[in-house]
Protein backbone atom coordinates (compact mmCIF):
# COMPACT_ATOMS: atom_id res chain seq x y z
CA UNK A 1 0.00 0.00 0.00
CA UNK A 2 2.77 2.44 0.87
CA UNK A 3 5.15 1.32 -1.88
CA UNK A 4 3.25 3.14 -4.63
CA UNK A 5 2.37 6.81 -4.20
CA UNK A 6 -0.88 7.98 -5.70
CA UNK A 7 -0.90 10.41 -8.62
CA UNK A 8 -2.37 13.27 -6.58
CA UNK A 9 0.58 13.09 -4.19
CA UNK A 10 2.94 13.91 -7.06
CA UNK A 11 0.60 16.70 -8.16
CA UNK A 12 0.54 18.24 -4.69
CA UNK A 13 4.34 17.96 -4.41
CA UNK A 14 4.84 19.60 -7.84
CA UNK A 15 2.35 22.35 -6.99
CA UNK A 16 4.05 23.03 -3.67
CA UNK A 17 7.43 23.21 -5.40
CA UNK A 18 6.15 25.67 -8.03
CA UNK A 19 4.53 27.79 -5.31
CA UNK A 20 7.75 27.80 -3.31
CA UNK A 21 9.81 28.88 -6.33
CA UNK A 22 7.24 31.61 -7.08
CA UNK A 23 7.36 32.94 -3.50
CA UNK A 24 11.17 32.94 -3.49
CA UNK A 25 11.34 34.77 -6.82
CA UNK A 26 8.78 37.37 -5.71
CA UNK A 27 10.71 37.93 -2.47
CA UNK A 28 13.93 38.37 -4.46
CA UNK A 29 12.28 40.90 -6.77
CA UNK A 30 10.74 42.77 -3.82
CA UNK A 31 14.13 43.06 -2.14
CA UNK A 32 15.69 44.22 -5.42
CA UNK A 33 13.18 47.09 -5.88
CA UNK A 34 15.39 50.00 -4.71
CA UNK A 35 17.50 49.62 -7.86
CA UNK A 36 14.50 50.06 -10.20
CA UNK A 37 14.35 53.90 -10.07
CA UNK A 38 17.72 53.97 -11.86
CA UNK A 39 16.16 52.07 -14.76
CA UNK A 40 13.25 54.52 -14.85
CA UNK A 41 15.68 57.42 -15.14
CA UNK A 42 17.28 55.70 -18.14
CA UNK A 43 13.83 55.28 -19.69
CA UNK A 44 13.17 58.99 -19.16
CA UNK A 45 16.38 59.77 -21.02
CA UNK A 46 15.17 57.72 -23.98
CA UNK A 47 11.70 59.30 -24.05
CA UNK A 48 12.63 62.40 -26.13
CA UNK A 49 13.21 60.04 -29.07
CA UNK A 50 9.47 59.34 -29.18
CA UNK A 51 8.54 63.00 -29.78
CA UNK A 52 8.24 62.41 -33.54
CA UNK A 53 4.51 61.74 -32.98
CA UNK A 54 2.77 65.13 -32.91
CA UNK A 55 -0.72 63.93 -31.99
CA UNK A 56 -2.28 63.95 -35.46
CA UNK A 57 -5.14 61.50 -35.91
CA UNK A 58 -3.85 60.34 -39.29
CA UNK A 59 -0.63 58.89 -37.85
Amino acid sequence: MYGKLKTWVYGVAAGAFVLLVFIISMTYLACKKPKKPQRRQMNNRLKPLTLAYDGDADM
